[in-house]
């Protein structure tokens, strides 16, 4: 009798749970804003294993509707990724990109938090 009185309940609240995400997804969609806030976004770069080319590159493709503009921040003596950072740019005319550098913070390189 207790098996089969907490099986219900059980399927009572499995039952519920399925109610309650079934009426939130049936809300009507949020409008678009009527002007898009602008966004910036800060990108410290720094020599790596991975594809830097394609990181960048997807992140200047981004879509957004309303001003974006992208930072990269790179260390001063880093040539090799500011030149690659030139041939993104260079690639990507429609994004709104700038490059700084910036001087180490103690070591070789500068750290993420000084570049940020």
């Amino acid at each position: 009798m207790l098996i089969r009185l907490l099986t219900l309940l059980y399927g009572l609240d499995r039952l519920l749970k399925l109610a309650a995400v079934a009426h939130f997804f049936r809300q009507p969609a949020l409008l678009p804003p009527a002007t898009w806030p602008s966004l910036s976004l800060i990108q410290p770069v720094s020599r790596s294993r991975h594809d830097l080319r394609r990181t960048l590159g997807s992140r200047m493709a981004l879509r957004y509707p309303g001003p974006m503009q992208q930072l990269l921040v790179c260390d001063d003596a880093d040539s090799e990724t500011q030149q690659l950072c030139h041939e993104l740019m260079a690639a990507h005319p429609q994004a709104s990109v700038s490059l700084l550098t910036v001087a180490p913070d103690g070591g070789a390189i500068a750290s993420k938090l000084a570049k940020m």
